[in-house]
């Protein structure tokens, strides 16, 4: 499912081109909840994905991952991640999918609050 992920990101990405004060380039957060539903989050530093989560009592994220403009993953904003736990207490249990040296890397969401 990660696959899907990053080429959702991959696509959503590649439609985006407003620069953003705040940021070093465009972002975009994809989250996979246990509905099987998936969301982007475009340049959101807040959290502010998780109302649309909440109206839609879908916030049990499974999966997450933020990826940049040139296709390099990393983490979402601390501010992000707060949220999404602060939402639900067992967000703390995702698998972010992050960039390693030679592949991908999974970390729990809650190690990565630490």
């Amino acid at each position: 499912m990660f696959e899907e992920m990053i080429r959702v990101a991959k696509n959503k990405l590649a439609t985006i081109n407003e620069p953003i004060d705040s940021l070093p380039s465009s972002q975009v957060t994809v989250l996979l909840t246990t509905n099987n539903n998936i969301y982007m989050a475009v340049n959101d530093i807040d959290g502010m994905i998780c109302e649309e989560l909440k109206r839609n009592k879908d916030t049990k994220v499974l999966k997450m991952l933020t990826m940049w403009k040139d296709g390099g993953l990393d983490l979402s904003s601390i501010r992000f991640r707060n949220a999404l736990i602060e939402m639900n207490e067992q967000n703390n249990n995702t698998d972010v999918i992050l960039q390693g040296k030679e592949d991908y890397l999974i970390k729990k969401l809650s190690v990565t609050i630490i």
